[in-house]
């Protein structure tokens, strides 16, 4: 069984969608807004330590 790295970039996008989806339903608009800017941090920081990498 293959992991998550070795999805296919059509199959994370759904992935991430759902699983968006299912976080989301009993939060409120702040709370999926504060999660959402979370994850964009987290996301923006793990570009910059990759890129350092290169």
């Amino acid at each position: 069984m293959g992991g998550l790295f070795d999805l296919s970039g059509c199959e994370l996008v759904g992935v991430a969608g759902v699983l968006a989806i299912l976080i989301s339903q009993d939060l409120s608009v702040d709370e999926i807004a504060t999660l959402g800017n979370f994850f964009e941090a987290l996301g923006t920081n793990l570009d910059t330590i990759a890129a350092s990498k290169e």
